[in-house]
């Protein structure tokens, strides 16, 4: 059974592929088939009586020149997720 998973993490756009552990994460997710979804802190509300959260579909690539693409941003149930994440430099 395919997993699904979301990454509170800073902007992928802005990580070093070669050596940041959340796309090493990622990439093997990836592997395993599991779908990957990320988002940060400010995405994150509650609406009637349930966190959610703004995210975007994530999918990665083992190539330094083009290792992401991101689907538009859907709002989803934080409780839709088998795991969450959080990846964040302090």
């Amino acid at each position: 059974m395919a997993m699904k998973i979301a990454l509170l993490m800073d902007d992928i756009a802005q990580i070093n592929p070669a050596k940041d552990s959340s796309f090493a994460m990622m990439l093997e997710a990836t592997r395993r088939g599991w779908e990957i979804y990320t988002f940060d802190s400010h995405d994150m509300f509650v609406q009637a009586a349930q966190p959610c959260a703004n995210v975007a579909l994530t999918h990665v690539y083992d190539n330094l020149d083009n290792w992401f693409k991101k689907t538009d941003r859907q709002t989803l149930k934080l409780s839709t997720f088998d795991v969450i994440l959080m990846r964040k430099d302090p």
